[in-house]
């Protein structure tokens, strides 16, 4: 998510992927036995689904749309895909409190492929990690100016209140 709008096709292939990951996750955490954790899961999965929705209308619109928006897409997808692999690096604490990890990897993959085949865009081949991730505290350059910008006002008008 850290990676820079370098382009509108760009930001709706990451909110994409982005969202139907999310909207696995908090599928899976709603047979959670923590308290609290379901009923979170439950409210938040009505925002991840409307957002995931217009993600969904935008890759259809830019894939089979002209000539021009299909070629954005495919180079979006060919760019960002890379990044996939990182987010089913689980470690223990996903496990433990996702649960069925697996689940969540295999719908993922199953509705992006059928979503790319749809739109008529390849899915690159893709390295497994042969980094350190987010989860070990790496990031991506872009990480800091978007960090900075974030805290511009808060830094800015430190006596400001919401």
């Amino acid at each position: 998510m850290e990676q820079p709008n370098t382009d509108f096709a760009w930001t709706v292939v990451r909110s994409y992927l982005h969202d139907v990951y999310v909207k696995e996750v908090f599928t899976q955490l709603l047979k959670s036995d923590i308290k609290g954790l379901s009923g979170l899961s439950e409210k938040v999965l009505k925002e991840i689904e409307y957002n995931l929705q217009h993600a969904h209308d935008w890759m259809y619109r830019l894939g089979l749309g002209t000539e021009e928006s299909h070629a954005r897409l495919q180079q979006a997808v060919d760019r960002l895909y890379r990044f996939i692999p990182e987010i089913f690096n689980w470690d223990d604490l996903d496990k433990k409190f996702i649960g069925d990890t697996d689940n969540v990897a295999k719908n993922w993959k199953n509705e992006v492929s059928l979503v790319m085949a749809e739109c008529n865009i390849a899915i690159p081949e893709v390295d497994e990690i042969a980094m350190k991730d987010y989860r070990e505290g790496f990031h991506s350059e872009f990480l800091g100016h978007l960090i900075a910008e974030m805290q511009y006002l808060p830094r800015a008008y430190p006596d400001a209140k919401w």
